[in-house]
């Protein structure tokens, strides 16, 4: 009796053990499943897709949006936005010219004219807005070494006079193509660190203002036809293609967002 008292003493306690554990597991399960999935800001959504549309990026970078960019991310992005620009393939240059860093992101950066220098890369460091703007911008040149450079504008925002020299140029260019957006209508706020959210959405706005400033947007077969009063658009569409089928030509996408603004 002592015995099978014992025995379902020991089946109680492993019963109540197990029990334990399992809530606890359901616990660390539904804190898991439930956690909230990791998304850019609402202003940024719609540049953070469309930069993975155009695979500007690597997925690592889709993710913990709020984080900061480090100077390794900021050029392999900017070499990514080259080879998709130019449809090349950078081939990096053979020996690191810094003291601490083989990176292969660096050294296509460098082996396509969008990166210089020696000595260290600091290769972890965070990246400023400005120095996202100069990578992004020097990136543009590599890949169009032909465009005009040149914007003789004033820059509308209270911290301008902060910005000096070349990098002057840099942000006035940027500015003056739409490229680069303040933090709000009155700051630029570039000294401050650059979030992964903001370099996805500035990436796509650089391929594709390059995109639309060469010509080289996809046309499509695209008809409008017209009468004294009225317009009707016809667009032939495709429904199996790739990333390669975007940007859309602004003829397109000016006759949608008409259509749409028209009071019905």
């Amino acid at each position: 009796m002592k015995k099978a008292t014992r025995t379902t003493a020991i089946l109680i306690a492993i019963i109540m053990m197990l029990s334990v554990q399992t809530g606890i597991f359901a616990q660390e399960q539904v804190q898991i499943i439930s956690a909230p999935v990791d998304q850019p800001s609402e202003w940024a959504v719609e540049g953070v897709r469309w930069s993975a549309v155009y695979g500007l990026a690597g997925q690592e970078m889709y993710g913990e949006y709020a984080s900061k960019v480090t100077r390794e991310e900021l050029y392999s992005v900017c070499g990514s936005v080259y080879e998709k620009l130019t449809g090349d393939i950078i081939i990096p240059i053979d020996v690191s010219p810094f003291s601490d860093t083989d990176s292969e992101a660096v050294l296509k950066a460098y082996a396509a004219d969008i990166l210089n220098g020696t000595g260290e890369f600091r290769p972890e460091s965070d990246v400023s807005r400005l120095e996202m703007v100069t990578g992004l911008c020097n990136t543009i040149k590599a890949a169009q070494p032909d465009f005009n450079y040149k914007a003789d504008i004033n820059l509308a925002f209270s911290d301008a006079g902060k910005i000096s020299g070349d990098s002057l140029d840099i942000v006035k260019y940027a500015v003056s193509k739409g490229i680069l957006k303040g933090r709000s209508n009155d700051v630029l706020d570039l000294d401050s660190t650059c979030s992964r959210q903001e370099l996805m959405v500035f990436a796509k706005n650089v391929y594709e203002f390059v995109i639309y400033e060469s010509g080289s947007e996809s046309k499509g077969a695209f008809w409008k036809v017209s009468d004294e009063d009225s317009s009707i658009y016809l667009l032939g569409s495709i429904h199996v293609a790739d990333s390669s089928l975007y940007p859309l030509s602004e003829a397109i996408l000016n006759a949608y967002e008409a259509f749409f603004s028209v009071e019905l």
